[in-house]
């Protein structure tokens, strides 16, 4: 499948994603309350935490699905190589899950920033976050694996319709059952559910059939330990240059001051959405061409999705910096909230668009 069709059809389904996200923000903050949206933000940082916990496993399956369409993997490593991280990511995610529901009364108390909101309140909606981030990176892995088979149209037609029903359900939760953070996270929860067993379906319907079955083995995640434990580290120095001010901010700021903030947050990363289509796209193809020592178009397709990447990006960017009040007050209809958030976006669209800018380098790197 060539890289354009990946490319307009990974723009689809973000765009897509995109407009549910930012559609469904302002329905969540008048059934929720602004508080409440903060604790969506704190659920944020715990989700991209995840990315220290995964252990460089979500990437490392991507790339090694583009070796094996460049010939560099067997069926049989693939195969095994995926149940082994299945397998190994349960035990992790309920190690997790546990931690997550044992500290939720002393972060509900401790940690989170001033609010008139019930601790009992803010503890149940933390454990029900620990299920959730657990489940949506089992979801990842399988994702990974689709898109990393470069299934990309498959991939986000699947994407579309789990968010579609992840947003419009909960909006259901909210307007018929109880309008309260923890139905919330009950709804996303049970999304997540579904979501994994359906990722999983497909992704094990696209990989290649062999003779014999996939099992968990020891000897395919070594082989693979040094790339994942790289990532890993990497990881964790993303996870501080991104999430540090998050994670201070949460304990610093009051509940409602850091929706604010997650607010603007959320609208810069629409930069990481409008360049994450062209990166889903190229990765693959670039472990590919690595994998069958095609260097010279390595280095023509590398070029190309850079220069794409700075054009799109840098136009986003720029639109988000010269009218980011105008542009918060058209979305959440709420001029006090455009006020708060306005100059801070401005400032996160030029850092986020400074961190765009490296990405080609990046995946050419774990390429």
């Amino acid at each position: 499948m060539s890289i354009k069709l990946n490319v307009v059809a990974n723009y689809a389904g973000i765009a897509f994603q995109t407009l549910i996200s930012f559609a469904f923000v302002p329905v969540y903050i008048k059934f929720l309350g602004i508080e409440a949206y903060g604790l969506i933000g704190f659920y944020t940082i715990l989700q991209a935490s995840m990315q220290i916990l995964e252990f460089g496993l979500r990437p490392t399956l991507g790339r090694e699905m583009g070796l094996f369409k460049g010939g560099g993997r067997s069926a049989e490593f693939i195969r095994n190589l995926l149940r082994s991280i299945e397998i190994l990511w349960l035990f992790v995610g309920l190690i997790i899950t546990s931690l997550m529901l044992a500290t939720a009364p002393w972060l509900a108390r401790h940690w989170v920033g001033e609010n008139s909101m019930a601790p009992e309140t803010i503890s149940k909606a933390i454990q029900m976050m620990g299920v959730v981030i657990s489940l949506k990176s089992l979801e990842s892995m399988y994702s990974s694996t689709i898109f990393g088979l470069q299934r990309q149209v498959a991939g986000n037609a699947l994407a579309v319709g789990l968010s579609a029903i992840r947003a419009f359900g909960a909006v259901g939760v909210l307007t018929l059952f109880s309008a309260d953070i923890v139905s919330f996270f009950i709804w996303q929860g049970t999304v997540s559910i579904v979501s994994a067993l359906t990722l999983r379906a497909v992704a094990w319907r696209f990989l290649p059939q062999t003779n014999t079955s996939a099992r968990f083995s020891l000897q395919t995640l070594s082989s693979i330990k040094s790339f994942a434990l790289g990532i890993a580290g990497t990881s964790v120095v993303v996870f501080l240059l991104m999430q540090t001010d998050k994670i201070l901010l949460s304990k610093i700021l009051t509940l409602k001051e850091f929706a604010h903030y997650s607010l603007a947050v959320m609208m810069a990363n629409a930069l990481f959405m409008v360049g994450q289509p062209v990166v889903t796209a190229i990765y693959p193809r670039l472990a590919q061409l690595f994998g069958g020592k095609d260097h010279s178009f390595l280095a023509y397709t590398f070029h190309k999705g850079a220069q794409l990447l700075t054009v799109l990006v840098g136009s986003a960017a720029a639109v988000l910096f010269f009218y980011a009040t105008a542009i918060v007050g058209l979305w959440t209809h709420d001029p006090e909230v455009a006020s708060h958030t306005g100059a801070i976006l401005s400032v996160l669209a030029l850092g986020g668009l400074l961190n765009v800018l490296n990405w080609m380098p990046y995946q050419i790197q774990l390429a």
